[in-house]
C-alpha cells in the first residue's frame, strides 16, 4: 500500500476484532519504546516490509471470507498513507479496526469524523506520572494520549482502552491511577504481559498471575466507581 509500510500480517484471527473474523496488518515504526513490546522487530528501522501487491492480493482473495481488517503496529497513525489505505481496504468491503497508542489525536479525529473506522483499541500504557518511564515518550506525547482518550469517549464508534500489565512496571496503585484517567470509559481491558522472544531478557519483566489480575479487577470495580465501566481481563501481550 502506497506509503503504508507493512511489516507483517496474520491471515486470519478470531480474537483481534471483537465479533469479526479478521486479517491483521502490522505497520512498522513506533514513537514509543515500551520494554514489554511484543512486536519489537517492527519498531526497528531495519524492519522488513511486505509489498503493496502481496498485501492487496491477500485482502482481495479473502474478501467475503473475512469481515474485517485490523491495522496494528508499530504505531499506524505515524504512517502518512494510513487514511488512503483505510479507504482502499473499505472499498473491498471490509470493516476496519485501528490499534493505536493515541499519540496522534489529529489523525484519529480525522479518521473518526470521516466514518473510516468501525472499532478502535487504544493502549493506555501508564499513569501520567510514569508515562516517560514506561514508554520512553515525552510529556507532549502524554498530552496527546489524553486528547485521544477524550476523542474516543465522545465518539459513537465502538472502542476499548487497553493496559498491558507487566511486573514490576505496574503494581495495583499504578493500574488504579490509569483507571482514574479513564473516567467516562465503557470498556477497559487489562491484559497480562506475555514473555516473547522479541522482548529483551534484560528488561526483567514478569507476567502477572491471572489470579492477581482477577483480584485487582474486583478491587478496581469497588474503588473506581466509574458508572458503566466494564473491566475485562485478557491474556496476551
Amino acid at each position: 500500500m502506497e506509503t503504508l509500510e507493512i511489516g507483517g500480517l496474520i491471515k486470519t484471527t478470531l480474537i483481534d476484532f471483537p465479533g469479526e473474523v479478521a486479517t491483521v496488518l502490522f505497520t512498522t515504526g513506533c514513537n514509543f519504546n515500551c520494554p514489554y513490546c511484543h512486536n519489537r522487530p517492527l519498531i526497528l528501522p531495519a524492519a522488513q516490509t511486505l509489498t503493496k501487491g502481496s498485501v492487496m492480493a491477500h485482502l482481495e482473495k479473502r474478501a467475503g471470507l473475512c469481515d474485517g481488517v485490523v491495522i496494528s503496529g508499530g504505531e499506524p497513525t505515524l504512517q502518512p498513507g494510513l487514511e488512503a489505505a483505510v479507504k482502499e481496504i473499505r472499498r473491498l468491503g471490509y470493516k476496519v479496526k485501528l490499534d493505536t497508542n493515541g499519540t496522534r489525536p489529529d489523525v484519529l479525529e480525522r479518521l473518526l469524523s470521516r466514518g473510516l473506522l468501525d472499532y478502535v483499541a487504544m493502549d493506555v500504557k501508564s499513569s501520567p506520572e510514569r508515562h516517560k518511564h514506561v514508554t520512553g515518550g515525552s510529556a507532549r506525547d502524554r498530552s496527546a494520549v489524553e486528547q485521544s482518550i477524550a476523542l474516543l469517549m465522545a465518539s459513537p464508534v465502538a472502542h476499548e482502552f487497553r493496559t498491558t500489565v507487566a511486573f514490576p512496571l505496574h503494581d495495583y496503585e499504578e493500574v488504579k491511577k490509569i483507571g482514574e484517567s479513564l473516567l467516562g470509559a465503557k470498556r477497559w481491558v487489562l491484559q497480562a504481559y506475555k514473555p516473547a522472544p522479541a522482548v529483551p531478557a534484560q528488561a526483567g519483566l514478569q507476567a502477572p498471575p491471572m489470579g492477581t489480575l482477577e483480584a485487582w479487577k474486583t478491587q478496581l470495580e469497588q474503588e473506581l466507581e466509574i458508572p458503566g465501566l466494564q473491566i475485562e481481563l485478557r491474556t496476551g501481550y
